[in-house]
């Protein structure tokens, strides 16, 4: 406000020069402009508005010849018939009279004569002189108030009277007509000889201005009377009924006045804006270094090309360099600040900022609070990663992360700890039961399906949970305790959770060891395949086999494919050993074949990363030609998840298998999405009802329903029923009773080596 103060200061002599420079060239042309237009408006409008009072006297005038000419008519057609006059005397005439040359009144009809007999009887004398023709006359006043009458005379034979004359008085109203119909903005008078005024529209103060007006000869019109009529020649005048009535140049001079006031104003508004065009520049320079001072760049904007103009653009060229170089590194503290706190893919807390809010709020925490740590990893997410590709891994990781803050409360924190790990911290929990409710929640959540590029995934996720301050103190072991939690879900089945109790620590000692050497299991021939015969439930004769894949882990002997398997999917292996397994059973089968065992079949289970991967259909061709092994005696075995992970894909690639011939099986029936609807899609040979419902067969009601249910329905279908995990003859039994196709389990035979399955075969060819 001061700055401002001191430049008006310091302009304050210039601008009052502009300024009156500015008043005086505007005012002088305006103040000549407006004396010139005033007289030009002035002049036409006196000029126009006589023309409208001598066109409205003429008007006039007309009307009234033409009304004593059908007067004229008149009078002839009564000299012709004057006994029609007495009885029947229009509006056109007062008075009707007829007059004897030597002045005797003969007949009189109508209102008295307004003039004296005397009068009347020398009118008609006078209109003798012109036979056969009419004369008007004016009839003196009576009354000095009273307005002359007006009559008209004809010298014409009448019947009974060849030297009468017809004498009639106009009526007023007739002759000059009703002046409601006349202009209400004009006076109209007439006049006659010695300017004697014979009527007037409007008898009000207006006609002294009409007098004056004749007297000057304006707004007047002539209507001859003299050549036709032998009368005197009349005069009409034209005035404005109201002296006081704006005129025209009165109303341009009000508006004038409001011109003028807009002038003024623009001129003060012109001037101020001159001014500025003016000095502004030079305000701009001194604000512009006044806002580098306080960090404000903005450039100075100087529209004229001078000398002001080349020293804006001097001081903008500094103020750029100067801003450049504090927005580059203000850019750079920004992404640092952000790079430090949120993770680049996904915007959540990052692992960095995760530990240190876990070590704040290790601090801060009261001993009655308790803070939930949920370590979470999506299943098989290499094998989607893989699948669709990195891209779309990317967006399904953002999503997971959309999903997962819309799972928690705002008060909660979600971060991703690295790939498809994430931590959430759950604060102010009072028991472990409100932890457990939450974690249900988001697995819950989590199972809804994620759109990637117009296709509807479902994932699973495992979560282990560590609770803060009862497992871990500080935010490496906490988050570690969370970690062994969550592999231990994973051993469990996945899509689970697990809290963590102090026995997961040698758990995950144990697992790291397994995790680096099965990478180097299948080069060192570290794994071998097992077979589980199956028979057929009529004969229970062999006619098939199971290929089951076991570990020789040199340290610890056989593992159980429970605790490799689920290692072997996480570091992405499980496409290449299903190739070995799937080779390795085949030439085994053709062994079989060779020794003359030519309708054994033998299983393969096809996990659903390699169902998802496109090179499964070339694999299994390759293997079938270089074995030589019939089409029709592979049989691989696909569990209901697997083909629903990507339905669409899945029935495509089914379909591709079953044209090479190979037998297909659908494993696990009834614990995956036991849809009918999806099941009758399934274009499969075999369905096997899971050890699940097997094993409860004859203890539990329902479970018996349940297996009769799926055998009657697979049959409808026109599929072949096998049963796993048959290990008492009740349960051989009951599934026979139930029509069931065929047996696999330890009842039968459990998994043996291949050598030890052509000892079987052998003996029961033997005993055949």
């Amino acid at each position: 406000m001061i700055a401002r103060l001191k430049d008006w200061i310091l302009f304050r002599g210039v601008r009052r020069r502009i300024s009156f420079l500015f008043l005086i060239a505007a005012f002088l042309p305006v103040i000549t402009l407006t004396i010139m237009l005033y007289g030009m408006v002035a002049e036409i409008s006196h000029e126009q508005d006589e023309q409208k009072k001598v066109e409205t006297s003429r008007a006039y005038s007309i009307k009234v010849y033409e009304r004593i000419l059908f007067a004229e008519a008149a009078i002839q057609r009564l000299s012709s018939n004057p006994e029609a006059t007495w009885k029947a005397r229009d509006l056109l005439f007062n008075t009707v009279a007829l007059v004897a040359p030597n002045g005797r009144m003969l007949q009189h009809t109508g209102e008295p004569l307004p003039a004296s007999v005397n009068e009347a009887i020398s009118l008609a004398r006078k209109s003798a002189s012109y036979p056969h023709k009419a004369a008007v006359h004016v009839l003196k006043k009576m009354d000095a108030h009273a307005a002359p009458a007006i009559a008209i005379s004809m010298n014409r034979p009448i019947p009974g009277h060849p030297d009468a004359i017809l004498f009639a008085v106009f009526n007023p109203m007739y002759l000059w007509g009703d002046p409601e119909a006349e202009s209400q903005e004009f006076n109209t008078c007439v006049y006659g000889v010695d300017k004697t005024q014979l009527f007037c529209v409007y008898s009000e103060g207006s006609q002294k201005d009409v007098e004056q007006a004749v007297a000057k000869g304006a707004g007047i019109w002539e209507l001859f009377l003299k050549g036709r009529f032998h009368g005197s020649n009349w005069v009409v005048a034209t005035q404005h009924r109201y002296a006081a009535q704006p005129t025209q140049w009165q109303r341009f001079f009000s508006i004038y006045v409001k011109v003028a006031l807009l002038s003024v104003f623009l001129v003060g508004f012109l001037s101020l804006f001159q001014i500025r065009r003016t000095m502004g520049p030079l305000r701009k320079l001194i604000d512009g270094t006044r806002r580098i001072a306080h960090g404000d760049y903005a450039p100075v904007e100087i529209p004229a090309n001078n000398e002001f103009r080349e020293l804006a653009t001097a001081i903008n060229d500094m103020s750029g360099r100067i801003s450049e170089q504090i927005r580059t590194l203000q850019e750079h503290e920004e992404r640092f600040r952000h790079q430090a706190r949120f993770d680049s893919l996904t915007s959540l807390t990052n692992r960095r900022a995760l530990f240190a809010m876990l070590d704040v709020l290790g601090e801060d925490q009261y001993v009655s609070d308790l803070t939930g740590v949920l370590l979470l990893d999506i299943d098989r997410f290499k094998f989607f990663n893989n699948t669709l590709g990195h891209r779309a891994g990317d967006f399904l990781l953002r999503q997971i992360a959309r999903r997962l803050e819309h799972l928690v409360d705002d008060n909660d924190t979600v971060a991703r700890l690295s790939g498809d790990e994430f931590v959430i911290v759950l604060r102010d929990c009072k028991d472990r039961e409100e932890i457990r409710q939450i974690v249900e929640r988001i697995i819950m959540g989590m199972g809804e399906p994620f759109n990637v590029e117009g296709n509807d995934y479902a994932l699973t996720c495992s979560i282990g949970v560590a609770v803060f301050p009862e497992d871990a103190n500080n935010p490496e072991m906490i988050v570690e305790a969370a970690d062994m939690a969550m592999y231990e879900s994973k051993k469990k089945g996945r899509n689970n959770f697990q809290f963590f109790i102090p026995t997961m620590r040698d758990s995950k000692l144990n697992r790291l060891r397994l995790d680096t050497d099965v990478r180097h299991a299948l080069e060192r021939n570290e794994f071998f395949l097992e077979y589980q015969p199956k028979v057929n439930a009529s004969t229970g004769r062999i006619v098939g086999a199971e290929a089951l894949i076991r570990w020789a882990y040199p340290k610890l002997g056989v593992v159980s494919p429970d605790n490799f398997i689920p290692l072997i999917e996480d570091i992405g292996l499980m496409v290449p050993i299903g190739a070995w397994v799937l080779e390795t059973a085949c030439a085994q089968n053709m062994a079989w074949h060779q020794a003359g065992f030519t309708d054994m079949r033998v299983a393969v289970n096809i996990s659903a990363y390699q169902l998802a991967h496109h090179s499964l259909v070339p694999t299994v061709e390759r293997v079938l030609q270089e074995t030589g092994l019939p089409a029709r005696c592979l049989e691989l075995e696909l569990t209901e998840s697997a083909i629903m992970e990507n339905f669409g894909q899945g029935i495509e690639t089914i379909a591709k298998l079953r044209s090479l011939g190979v037998h297909l099986s659908l494993d696990d029936f009834g614990t995956g999405y036991s849809s009918l609807y999806y099941l009758k899609h399934f274009p499969v040979h075999f369905v096997k009802i899971d050890r699940a419902f097997i094993s409860d067969l004859t203890t539990k009601d329902e479970d018996a329903v349940i297996v009769r249910s799926i055998i009657s329905l697979a049959h409808d279908l026109q599929l072949q029923v096998v049963a796993e995990g048959v290990e008492t003859i009740m349960q051989r039994d009951l599934l026979l009773a139930s029509g069931c196709d065929e047996f696999q389990g330890f009842l039968f035979a459990r998994p043996v080596v291949g050598d030890e399955v052509k000892r079987l075969l052998e003996r029961q060819k033997r005993d055949a």
